[in-house]
């Protein structure tokens, strides 16, 4: 395991989840084994841009937790009336997901919305050159239902 995913694999195990703001936290020290993963200069990048580098490190990293090599899913956060909640949302591996029913749905109902938001996209781009539809957009549209019927079910 390299030295990102043991350091991802440490801040986890110390908060039980990780968010972008914590692991750009943590990369802050130039002795971070993550330090190098960021654009530390304000003029070409800000904090926003490290959040973004941190979400992307956080899908593609697999943690080592115990004695089992897990990946970590996205959690939305719960949006209540009256309360702050983060807009992050957090990161937290499948054992966990597998036994939290409320963390569980989020993460499904997000799962849901991006396949909606897939099936515009596909739309959209097959409306735009109808002339180059050749049926793949129909075979790709069909199996975006496909999987949302699967997941509703």
């Amino acid at each position: 395991m390299g030295k990102i995913s043991e350091e991802l694999s440490r801040l986890y195990q110390a908060n039980e989840k990780l968010t972008p703001e914590l692991v750009v936290e943590a990369a802050k020290p130039k002795a971070s084994p993550l330090h190098d993963r960021f654009e530390w200069d304000n003029k070409k990048a800000g904090h926003e841009f490290r959040l973004i580098q941190a979400r992307t490190l956080l899908r593609v990293t697999v943690l080592n937790i115990g004695d089992k090599e897990q990946r970590l899913v996205h959690v939305p956060p719960v949006r209540r009336e009256n309360e702050e909640a983060s807009r992050e949302g957090e990161y937290v591996i499948v054992d966990v997901l597998k036994d939290s029913e409320d963390q569980y749905r989020r993460a499904l109902a997000e799962a849901m919305s991006n396949l909606d938001s897939a099936q515009r996209r596909v739309s959209e781009l097959r409306d735009m050159k109808p002339e180059e539809s050749d049926g793949r957009f129909a075979v790709a549209l069909r199996s975006i239902e496909a999987a949302k019927m699967a997941l509703a079910a």
